[in-house]
């Protein structure tokens, strides 16, 4: 393997590691992941967050490993999923956004999305073109399986913890 690649893959998976367990760990201090997580070591890193953070990358490794001419198109649909529900979540969000702040007769605020609402509209449409692309290719389908079933344990955990906030 090329040394040059083989060095950039490394500082990617670095800075990857990183962020993800700082985000748990950041996640846990506001109370939206395991309190568990937001312990750190005498060296102030967050430890648990980054054990749970290598665990994950393991699996994915050790997907590679067992199914290595799946692995690669499998992860990536799975992630682009993801990445597909975060960007029509912000783009949603957004335009309730901007259409409260015009019910409520508020100022709009200075920095704004350049040809917004209809350039939320077009992000949401394509979205949903990628995600139907997605569901016509059997190999790229799984990241929609996975996807439903985690927002389906996503949901659920939600509705447990309102209904444990509620005392029920």
């Amino acid at each position: 393997m090329n040394f040059v690649v083989l060095t950039s893959a490394l500082s990617s998976c670095n800075a990857n590691m990183f962020s993800a367990s700082r985000l748990l760990y950041g996640l846990a201090s506001a109370g939206s992941a395991p309190r568990a997580l937001h312990h750190t070591t005498r060296r102030r890193v967050p430890g648990r967050a980054l054990t749970v953070t290598t665990l994950a990358v393991g699996v994915g490794v050790l997907f590679n490993y067992l199914a290595p001419a799946d692995a690669f198109i499998t992860l990536t649909s799975v992630v682009s999923t993801s990445g597909l529900w975060t960007w029509s979540m912000i783009a949603i969000s957004h335009m309730r956004f901007r259409r409260r702040l015009a019910l409520e007769g508020a100022p709009l605020p200075v920095f704004r999305l350049p040809g917004a609402p209809w350039t939320n509209i077009f992000v949401v449409a394509m979205v949903v073109i990628v995600l139907v692309s997605l569901a016509f290719e059997g190999d790229t389908r799984v990241g929609l399986y996975t996807g439903a079933v985690w927002f389906a344990l996503l949901t659920i955990i939600y509705v447990a913890r309102q209904r444990v906030a509620r005392g029920r």
